[in-house]
Protein backbone atom coordinates (compact mmCIF):
# COMPACT_ATOMS: atom_id res chain seq x y z
CA UNK A 1 0.00 0.00 0.00
CA UNK A 2 1.39 3.37 -1.02
CA UNK A 3 1.80 6.41 1.20
CA UNK A 4 -1.45 8.44 1.16
CA UNK A 5 -1.67 11.91 -0.31
CA UNK A 6 -2.01 14.71 2.25
CA UNK A 7 -3.46 18.21 1.97
CA UNK A 8 -3.04 20.45 5.02
CA UNK A 9 -4.96 23.62 5.87
CA UNK A 10 -1.83 25.58 6.81
CA UNK A 11 -3.08 28.33 9.10
CA UNK A 12 -5.60 25.99 10.73
CA UNK A 13 -2.79 23.62 11.68
CA UNK A 14 -0.51 26.51 12.66
CA UNK A 15 -3.12 27.73 15.14
CA UNK A 16 -3.70 24.23 16.54
CA UNK A 17 0.06 23.76 16.94
CA UNK A 18 0.24 26.82 19.21
CA UNK A 19 2.26 28.85 16.72
CA UNK A 20 -0.37 31.55 16.12
CA UNK A 21 -0.02 34.97 17.77
CA UNK A 22 -2.57 37.62 18.76
CA UNK A 23 -0.46 40.25 17.01
CA UNK A 24 2.23 39.94 14.36
CA UNK A 25 5.08 42.32 13.70
CA UNK A 26 6.84 42.55 10.34
CA UNK A 27 8.00 39.11 9.31
CA UNK A 28 6.50 37.35 12.34
CA UNK A 29 3.84 35.39 10.45
CA UNK A 30 6.37 34.23 7.88
CA UNK A 31 8.59 33.04 10.71
CA UNK A 32 5.74 31.04 12.28
CA UNK A 33 4.92 29.49 8.94
CA UNK A 34 8.53 28.43 8.57
CA UNK A 35 8.43 26.84 12.04
CA UNK A 36 5.33 24.86 11.08
CA UNK A 37 6.85 23.63 7.82
CA UNK A 38 10.10 22.70 9.55
CA UNK A 39 8.18 20.76 12.20
CA UNK A 40 6.29 18.84 9.52
CA UNK A 41 9.51 18.09 7.64
CA UNK A 42 11.16 16.69 10.77
CA UNK A 43 8.28 14.38 11.61
CA UNK A 44 7.42 13.07 8.16
CA UNK A 45 9.29 10.65 5.94
CA UNK A 46 10.55 11.83 2.56
CA UNK A 47 7.84 9.75 0.85
CA UNK A 48 5.16 11.45 2.96
CA UNK A 49 6.61 14.91 2.26
CA UNK A 50 6.58 14.27 -1.47
CA UNK A 51 2.83 13.59 -1.29
CA UNK A 52 2.06 16.50 1.04
CA UNK A 53 0.60 19.87 0.03
CA UNK A 54 0.25 22.70 2.57
CA UNK A 55 -2.15 25.50 1.63
CA UNK A 56 -2.16 28.95 3.27
CA UNK A 57 -4.53 31.91 2.95
CA UNK A 58 -3.38 34.83 0.83
CA UNK A 59 -2.69 36.96 3.93
CA UNK A 60 0.99 37.92 4.20
CA UNK A 61 1.97 35.74 1.25
CA UNK A 62 5.69 36.09 0.47
CA UNK A 63 6.28 38.78 -2.13
CA UNK A 64 9.60 37.36 -3.30
CA UNK A 65 8.38 33.79 -3.83
CA UNK A 66 6.03 32.02 -6.20
CA UNK A 67 2.51 31.26 -4.98
CA UNK A 68 3.57 27.62 -5.26
CA UNK A 69 6.98 26.32 -4.19
CA UNK A 70 8.60 23.40 -2.40
CA UNK A 71 9.86 23.21 1.17
CA UNK A 72 11.77 20.00 1.96
CA UNK A 73 9.86 18.16 -0.81
CA UNK A 74 6.45 19.42 0.40
CA UNK A 75 4.39 21.58 -1.97
CA UNK A 76 3.48 24.92 -0.36
CA UNK A 77 0.67 26.97 -1.90
CA UNK A 78 -0.90 30.35 -1.19
CA UNK A 79 -4.41 31.39 -2.20
CA UNK A 80 -4.72 34.29 -4.59
CA UNK A 81 -5.47 37.73 -3.04
CA UNK A 82 -9.12 37.96 -2.02
CA UNK A 83 -9.42 34.19 -1.67
CA UNK A 84 -8.92 31.73 1.17
CA UNK A 85 -7.09 28.43 1.55
CA UNK A 86 -10.44 26.63 1.90
CA UNK A 87 -11.33 27.53 -1.68
CA UNK A 88 -8.02 26.21 -2.97
CA UNK A 89 -8.33 22.99 -0.95
CA UNK A 90 -11.88 22.38 -2.18
CA UNK A 91 -10.64 22.71 -5.75
CA UNK A 92 -7.73 20.36 -5.08
CA UNK A 93 -10.13 17.79 -3.63
CA UNK A 94 -12.42 18.07 -6.65
CA UNK A 95 -9.55 17.71 -9.13
CA UNK A 96 -7.55 15.01 -7.34
CA UNK A 97 -7.21 11.87 -9.44
CA UNK A 98 -6.85 9.53 -6.44
CA UNK A 99 -9.17 11.07 -3.84
CA UNK A 100 -9.68 7.77 -2.03
CA UNK A 101 -6.00 7.89 -1.11
CA UNK A 102 -6.26 11.50 0.04
CA UNK A 103 -6.34 12.78 3.64
CA UNK A 104 -7.30 16.40 4.28
CA UNK A 105 -6.11 17.93 7.56
CA UNK A 106 -8.39 20.73 8.74
CA UNK A 107 -10.86 21.37 11.52
CA UNK A 108 -13.12 23.02 8.94
CA UNK A 109 -16.04 20.59 8.63
CA UNK A 110 -16.92 21.95 5.19
CA UNK A 111 -13.61 20.60 3.91
CA UNK A 112 -14.10 17.32 5.74
CA UNK A 113 -17.50 16.93 4.08
CA UNK A 114 -15.97 17.67 0.68
CA UNK A 115 -13.28 14.99 1.01
CA UNK A 116 -15.68 12.40 2.41
CA UNK A 117 -17.95 12.91 -0.58
CA UNK A 118 -14.99 11.71 -2.66
CA UNK A 119 -14.38 8.74 -0.32
CA UNK A 120 -11.22 10.25 1.19
CA UNK A 121 -10.40 11.00 4.84
CA UNK A 122 -11.02 14.20 6.77
CA UNK A 123 -8.91 14.70 9.89
CA UNK A 124 -9.11 17.46 12.53
CA UNK A 125 -5.86 19.34 13.00
CA UNK A 126 -5.57 18.40 16.67
CA UNK A 127 -5.94 14.69 15.83
CA UNK A 128 -3.29 14.99 13.15
CA UNK A 129 -0.86 16.64 15.55
CA UNK A 130 -1.39 13.96 18.20
CA UNK A 131 -0.60 11.24 15.71
CA UNK A 132 2.20 13.01 13.83
CA UNK A 133 5.38 10.95 14.21
CA UNK A 134 3.83 8.67 16.85
CA UNK A 135 3.95 4.89 16.96
CA UNK A 136 0.23 4.65 16.14
CA UNK A 137 0.56 6.80 13.02
CA UNK A 138 3.61 4.93 11.77
CA UNK A 139 1.92 1.56 12.16
CA UNK A 140 -1.17 2.75 10.32
CA UNK A 141 0.89 4.20 7.44
CA UNK A 142 2.27 1.02 5.97
CA UNK A 143 4.37 2.90 3.44
CA UNK A 144 6.37 4.47 6.27
CA UNK A 145 7.25 1.20 7.96
CA UNK A 146 7.94 -1.60 5.54
CA UNK A 147 9.88 -4.50 7.00
CA UNK A 148 12.63 -6.02 4.86
CA UNK A 149 11.96 -9.39 3.29
CA UNK A 150 14.59 -11.27 5.23
CA UNK A 151 15.03 -13.69 8.09
CA UNK A 152 13.52 -13.33 11.54
CA UNK A 153 16.74 -12.05 13.13
CA UNK A 154 17.04 -9.27 10.54
CA UNK A 155 13.38 -8.37 10.95
CA UNK A 156 13.78 -8.14 14.72
CA UNK A 157 16.69 -5.74 14.37
CA UNK A 158 14.71 -3.71 11.84
CA UNK A 159 11.75 -3.21 14.18
CA UNK A 160 14.04 -2.46 17.13
CA UNK A 161 15.67 0.31 15.09
CA UNK A 162 12.31 1.69 13.92
CA UNK A 163 10.99 1.91 17.49
CA UNK A 164 14.18 2.92 19.28
CA UNK A 165 12.98 6.51 19.71
CA UNK A 166 9.58 5.48 21.06
CA UNK A 167 9.14 6.19 24.74
CA UNK A 168 6.76 3.65 26.34
CA UNK A 169 6.09 6.13 29.14
CA UNK A 170 5.12 8.89 26.70
CA UNK A 171 2.99 6.50 24.70
CA UNK A 172 1.23 5.38 27.86
CA UNK A 173 0.55 8.99 28.80
CA UNK A 174 -1.03 9.63 25.40
CA UNK A 175 -3.29 6.63 25.83
CA UNK A 176 -4.22 7.78 29.36
CA UNK A 177 -5.41 11.12 27.97
CA UNK A 178 -8.30 9.23 26.50
CA UNK A 179 -9.47 8.12 29.93
CA UNK A 180 -13.07 9.02 29.19
CA UNK A 181 -13.26 6.65 26.23
CA UNK A 182 -13.83 2.93 26.25
CA UNK A 183 -10.67 1.14 25.17
CA UNK A 184 -10.94 -0.68 21.88
CA UNK A 185 -8.86 -3.54 20.51
CA UNK A 186 -6.39 -1.10 18.96
CA UNK A 187 -5.72 0.66 22.29
CA UNK A 188 -5.25 -2.64 24.07
CA UNK A 189 -2.84 -3.73 21.34
CA UNK A 190 -0.81 -0.54 21.74
CA UNK A 191 -0.54 -1.08 25.51
CA UNK A 192 0.67 -4.64 24.97
CA UNK A 193 3.22 -3.50 22.40
CA UNK A 194 4.61 -0.74 24.63
CA UNK A 195 5.23 -3.32 27.37
CA UNK A 196 6.94 -5.69 24.98
CA UNK A 197 9.19 -2.97 23.61
CA UNK A 198 10.90 -2.99 27.01
CA UNK A 199 12.17 -6.53 26.43
CA UNK A 200 13.85 -7.82 23.22
CA UNK A 201 12.67 -11.33 24.10
CA UNK A 202 9.06 -10.21 24.39
CA UNK A 203 9.36 -8.25 21.15
CA UNK A 204 10.72 -11.39 19.48
CA UNK A 205 7.66 -13.33 20.68
CA UNK A 206 5.37 -10.56 19.43
CA UNK A 207 6.91 -10.69 15.96
CA UNK A 208 6.26 -14.43 15.85
CA UNK A 209 2.55 -14.01 16.51
CA UNK A 210 0.81 -14.39 13.11
CA UNK A 211 -1.69 -11.56 13.55
CA UNK A 212 0.81 -8.83 14.41
CA UNK A 213 2.68 -8.34 11.12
Amino acid sequence: MSVPFLIIDGYNLLHEAGLARDKYGPGDLAQQRHKLLSMLARRMTIEERRRCTVVFDAIDAPLNLSKRFRHDEMVVMFAEPGHEADEVIELLIKQHSAARQLTVVSSDHRLQTAIRHRRGIGLDSDQFLKGLGSLRRNIQTSGSLKAPESGQADDLEFWKKEFEDVSPEKLGAEVSERSGEKKNDWDRGIEQLQQRLKSPADLDDWLNEPNNL
